[in-house]
């Protein structure tokens, strides 16, 4: 497991947590506990500190007769310090410090997985033909127009072709009426037809008036 430069991650330090739990301490037992947390979490990487007389009193720095009251009160195996396996640990930094680990590792693997080149997009693929078919005014039908506009884009390059539907639609201009299923105008290729004949022209489809309606001659039918 990789160890991270532990100069560039900063203990952590949880203010009102800290007093609540150190608050029957003296000052000096507090200077003296954030010693060594500091010690374990900087020097040791929260691997442990030694049970050993010696080391844990040049640590806390307390003279011979202080050292037991520090010593019991600091390394008290339950709510500070606990030994485990012949070390001394703190168990909120050592549950922090792993989790920094493991993303210092995952961070590590990541940069080391080779990156999978990005996918090229042919122009002919789906995402071509959803594009065309969205630029078609009238959205019905969409499975078969998908089928006629692939159909189409082996006759047409599909720029050209999203182009001309772009056309279609701007000249219909919100218009729906006799605008034909999408996979009729692309499988009839009408993208090809004049673009004056994309609009109906509205006297072709007048009804006539009554007044032009022919009179029926009288005893008979026309």
């Amino acid at each position: 497991m990789t160890q991270p430069d532990s100069s560039l991650i900063p203990m952590p330090f949880e203010g009102q947590r800290f007093f609540e739990a150190v608050q029957m301490f003296s000052d000096e037992i507090k200077l003296k506990y954030l010693q060594v947390l500091w010690f374990y979490w900087n020097h040791t990487k929260c691997s442990g500190i030694n049970d050993d007389e010696e080391g844990l009193n040049e640590l806390c720095r307390c003279s011979s007769g202080d050292f037991k009251r520090c010593r019991a009160l600091i390394f008290d195996n339950d709510k500070f310090f606990k030994l485990v396996d012949g070390k001394w640990h703190q168990k909120r930094c050592y549950r922090f410090y792993q989790k920094v680990l493991d993303r210092v590792n995952q961070t590590e693997k990541a940069r080391k997985t080779p990156r999978k080149p990005k996918e090229q997009i042919p122009v002919t693929n789906s995402v071509t033909e959803e594009y065309i078919y969205k630029a078609y005014p009238l959205k019905v039908g969409k499975p078969a127009a998908l089928k006629a506009i692939k159909r189409a884009m082996t006759k047409i390059e599909p720029e050209k072709l999203l182009e001309l539907t772009l056309a279609y639609a701007k000249r219909r201009n919100g218009d729906l009426a006799f605008v034909p299923n999408p996979s009729t105008w692309f499988n009839q290729e009408r993208f090809n037809d004049d673009p004056s004949t994309w609009t109906k022209d509205e006297s072709a489809t007048k009804k006539p008036s009554v007044g032009n309606v022919p009179n029926r001659p009288p005893g008979g039918n026309l």
